[in-house]
């Protein structure tokens, strides 16, 4: 008897959509520890987010690693080696909250930010449950000749427990043969130290300063839509082609060496 799936997917016919509840979640950082396993959470390869807890084996050492929470540079690389070998030094991260891609030096990220990213990463599974999600799908790529609409609606608590889980990079890497998709750590922002890079952590780091304790009220929708059009349509157009700017990955909107 499969578990009901209980997520907000929209079709292009609006079906199936609902506002979530509020969730309510416990500031006890130790809370998640008691929460169900994750047999509660149902995955589905190709269809379903691999969630970090998925891998029991690795979420125990994900939690392991993290509380009590690090409380310099040094302390938070060599936690987040300990479940991720590939990372080996977070230039971008002392860049960023030192204020080297502008704004001034974030002198409470130890002591108050990460504990709080550290908080909302781990309850991941209590906030999937406040929320009535036991499952988030994956806007895969649409393959149909017609013209189709698919959205997925989180709550903003959620996508903010997902993101915080991204910054910590306990997310395992895309495998071969998967559909290609976005990144899902902060990796390569974690370890750039040059200053348009620097920026857009601290962009990030901002976001978790100005939501610290997790009150963030509504929802994120996210759209993957395809719409046909007959070849005829490109062919018989007057309208002139843009030229295409391209830069390797990494590289900002104002950069010296591409413009």
């Amino acid at each position: 008897h499969a578990e009901p799936l209980t997520v907000y997917v929209i079709m292009a016919d609006g079906s199936a959509h609902r506002n979530p509840p509020p969730p309510r979640m416990s500031n006890d950082m130790s809370s998640s520890s008691s929460c169900s396993s994750s047999s509660s959470f149902p995955n589905v390869p190709g269809e379903t987010l691999f969630l970090p807890f998925h891998d029991e084996s690795l979420w125990e050492q994900i939690r392991n690693a993290l509380l009590p929470p690090p409380k310099n540079l040094d302390e938070l690389t060599s936690a987040m080696q300990s479940y991720d070998s590939s990372i080996f030094q977070l230039r971008g991260l002392q860049g960023a909250i030192s204020g080297a891609g502008g704004g001034p030096e974030c002198k409470d990220f130890f002591s108050v930010t990460l504990p709080d990213i550290i908080h909302a990463a781990l309850n991941l599974q209590e906030i999937m449950k406040a929320c009535n999600l036991d499952r988030i799908p994956l806007l895969k790529e649409i393959k149909t000749s017609t013209s189709s609409f698919r959205k997925v609606v989180l709550p903003r608590v959620l996508v903010r427990s997902l993101m915080a889980n991204m910054f910590l990079c306990t997310f395992k890497h895309q495998q071969v043969g998967e559909e290609p998709m976005p990144t899902c750590t902060f990796q390569v922002l974690l370890k750039n130290a040059s200053a348009q890079e620097c920026a857009k952590l601290r962009m990030f780091v901002h976001y978790f300063e100005r939501t610290r304790g997790g009150d963030v009220p509504g929802c994120v929708a996210l759209i993957r839509q395809k719409t046909y059009l007959d070849e005829m349509i490109l062919e018989n157009s007057k309208q002139p082609l843009l030229a295409i700017s391209v830069a390797p990955d990494g590289v900002g909107f104002v950069d010296d060496a591409c413009g």
